[in-house]
């Protein structure tokens, strides 16, 4: 995996650490692309 795809996937980790520590709670959909430093309309398609 590259340096980048890493990095991604840390911090599409922390955003998914977020929604566990926050499950019972209505998912704020912006403050998770946040976390990941990602737009709210952010989609990842992979083959």
């Amino acid at each position: 995996m590259t340096p980048e795809g890493l990095e991604e996937l840390a911090l599409l980790r922390r955003a998914r650490d977020h929604m566990d520590r926050h499950f019972s709670e209505p998912l704020d959909v912006a403050a998770v692309a946040r976390l990941a430093f990602m737009s709210p309309g952010h989609r990842i398609h992979r083959a």
